[in-house]
């Protein structure tokens, strides 16, 4: 089933509040006698009744799916990333070179891990790792690594790999409607610039309210990323750099600084100021969730 991009979710939000403003009973009254305006008001109609035919709105669990899914890899991820850590102390302690190698995996490299590779890196993690005599080990009990914990990590691989066919289903689309949709939209922006170009035919208090309802928005479109201030003592400071990947984002006057559009899952996030130490940190963005965040030297 295809998807609309954000791009995309932004004018057929747009048609939906133009058409809401446009179906008030008095404003029906108003455009209805005026041929010109009428017909761009059933074109638009008509192309979000096609729209909708293959793009079925009203119905959220993809998003859901998705967000679960990133949730259910980065529990995974942190549970077997901590008890990863506590058991190399033991491997090191014990000289045990063996298990060592087997539990160097850190939490951002098991979550950076292919999405099929999850269920059998899980397996193994009882089968190759912590096998009976491990967990039954005088000398490894102390550190309270249970079968319960294996069990409980192994659970959550599953329940992720359950979601990765589910998610990948949502996503299967048809070259023909994703070109249709493509076309659709474009049509939609011309009938709202036709009815726009054709304003001056109403009174004063029907425009204010057409040009109020043609403003695109973002209703609906959720980014990915950050929300974040870089402060001194608690006081915003200009000048602060905020990298993510690639990308070196600068914080303004008042400290803060806005990343968006960023993709989906663990990343690394490098603040630096002028005189202090650098800050870096892995945060998990996840996808449509803005969140806020203070980094104070």
């Amino acid at each position: 089933m295809p998807q609309l991009n954000d791009e995309q979710t932004r004018e057929i939000n747009r048609a939906d509040k133009l058409l809401q403003f446009l179906n008030i009973p008095t404003n029906i009254a108003i455009w209805d006698p005026y041929k010109p305006f009428k017909d761009e008001v059933v074109l638009l109609t008509d192309y979000v009744e096609k729209i909708n035919s293959l793009v079925p709105r009203k119905e959220q669990s993809g998003k859901q799916i998705t967000l679960n899914k990133d949730q259910l890899k980065s529990s995974f991820a942190k549970t077997v990333g901590g008890i990863f850590s506590i058991t190399s102390v033991y491997a090191r302690k014990f000289a045990d070179d063996s298990l060592l190698g087997k539990v160097k995996n850190s939490e951002t490299y098991i979550y950076e891990m292919k999405d099929t590779e999850i269920i059998g890196f899980a397996n193994g993690i009882r089968t190759d790792i912590f096998t009976d005599a491990l967990l039954t080990n005088t000398d490894f009990t102390p550190y309270s690594i249970t079968l319960v914990q294996i069990t409980a990590a192994i659970d959550i691989a599953q329940k992720f790999n359950e979601k990765i066919g589910l998610s990948a289903s949502i996503q299967v689309s048809s070259d023909t409607a994703n070109v249709d949709i493509t076309a659709f939209i474009t049509n939609m922006r011309t009938s709202v610039a036709n009815m726009l170009d054709l304003k001056s035919n109403f009174d004063a208090t029907f425009i204010t309210g057409l040009e109020k309802a043609a403003v695109r928005d973002e209703i609906g479109v959720k980014h990915t990323g950050i929300i974040a201030t870089i402060t001194v003592g608690g006081v915003g400071v200009k000048g602060g750099k905020l990298t993510i990947g690639k990308k070196t984002y600068n914080s303004n006057q008042q400290g803060n600084v806005k990343p968006r559009y960023v993709r989906a899952g663990n990343k690394n996030i490098i603040v630096e100021l002028h005189g202090y130490p650098t800050k870096n940190i892995t945060h998990l963005f996840i996808k449509g969730q803005m969140d806020k965040m203070n980094f104070d030297f």
